[in-house]
């Protein structure tokens, strides 16, 4: 039985997280495990290098997180009051009042 990985990263433009991000994907053994990306902002530079294999997630709720105010305004749009209200305490214990 293969075991099942999950990777979230926000896109793959050049950089060292992206980077490093397809040659993981790229070195990961297929043999042992089932790898998904879920990818905020499915374009990039990088994203023609990742393997056929890896199962691609994209969702406009996870994009938002990444947006700032335009997202949160998304996220409220749809009743999202928990995502928001998760980014704002994240936003003021990161940044201070």
């Amino acid at each position: 039985m293969k075991k099942r990985i999950l990777f979230l990263i926000s896109n793959l433009e050049t950089g060292g997280v992206s980077k490093s991000m397809v040659s993981l994907l790229n070195t990961i053994d297929r043999q042992k495990y089932d790898v998904s990306l879920w990818i905020a902002s499915s374009h990039g530079v990088l994203f023609s290098q990742i393997p056929k294999e890896v199962k691609i997630f994209s969702n406009q709720r996870i994009t938002a997180l990444f947006q700032g105010f335009t997202g949160c305004i998304y996220l409220l749009k749809q009743g999202c009051f928990f995502f928001v209200f998760g980014k704002f305490i994240s936003h003021v214990f990161n940044k201070g009042f």
